[in-house]
């Protein structure tokens, strides 16, 4: 049994997103995910859920290669499979308000806001320029901005992917504590940098609810050209400069490629 007690006051909202919306989900999906058998009421000083465990080891890169290529295209089939019944989920039952796209475009409007205030400074003025210059060219495209939004697990990658070796399928998704509705494409993001592009277009292939014509534009043009912020903006939060130095170099590459 696995026990989650919520420490701080966000990841206690957090907790009770997943308690409002996965037992209504889980039903709907074709791989395990948390079903939440013992769980805390609202009025309960100490917040808890406690659900069985699921078995399986994160879906590691390395793991991936090390199996045979009708197996990874049977794990390419389950995610696919998976991807497209979580982002098929209703919205109006995942939360109270109407959601559109705008709301995309505010998000990374924040991060880039965020990331001007907290990260330039650590930037020379070359990624500084290739950074501005990558935000603005994706948030005035009114193009980039035409899907409908979806459900999203937020996080998918291989720590929240679950990998049985003894059957060579995935067994369980966990960790939704960052679930929230935007661009379906997001969802991919992670699949592409951890796996490879062949293998995410191998998902993709699998995947059966809408794709609109900016959707492998939107990866690749922009995601996966951001992504590192994250590991930036978390070492300058941290004060850890061994990360804040990993993530400045990855970016210096990525722009050097993309300018090349």
């Amino acid at each position: 049994m696995v026990f989650r007690f919520p420490r701080t006051d966000s990841a206690k909202r957090t907790l009770q997103i997943e308690q409002r919306i996965l037992p209504a989900l889980r039903p709907t999906l074709p791989i395990p995910i948390p079903h939440f058998v013992y769980e805390s009421s609202p009025t309960d000083e100490i917040p808890y859920v406690a659900y069985p465990l699921i078995q399986g080891d994160p879906l590691m890169p390395v793991t991936l290669r090390s199996i045979l290529k009708f197996q990874q295209e049977r794990l390419a089939c389950q995610l696919g499979e998976f991807l497209t019944a979580l982002h098929s989920f209703p919205l109006e039952k995942a939360f109270p308000t109407t959601l559109d796209s705008s709301g995309t475009i505010k998000t990374w409007q924040r991060i880039h806001e965020k990331i001007t205030r907290t990260a330039f400074p650590y930037m020379d003025p070359h990624l500084v320029a290739w950074t501005d210059h990558v935000f603005t060219d994706f948030l005035t495209d009114s193009n980039y901005f035409l899907f409908s939004p979806c459900l999203l697990h937020n996080d998918f990658k291989p720590d929240h992917i679950l990998y049985n070796s003894r059957q060579k399928a995935i067994s369980g998704v966990i960790d939704f504590g960052s679930m929230w509705a935007g661009d379906p494409a997001y969802d991919f993001v992670g699949l592409h940098s951890a796996y490879g592009k062949e293998f995410a277009t191998e998902v993709i292939r699998h995947y059966g609810a809408p794709i609109d014509q900016a959707f492998f534009k939107r990866i690749n043009e922009f995601y996966l050209k951001v992504m590192s912020f994250w590991k930036l903006l978390y070492g300058i939060e941290a004060n850890d400069p061994r990360m804040i130095q990993s993530a400045l170099e990855k970016l210096r590459f990525i722009a050097k490629k993309d300018r090349a």
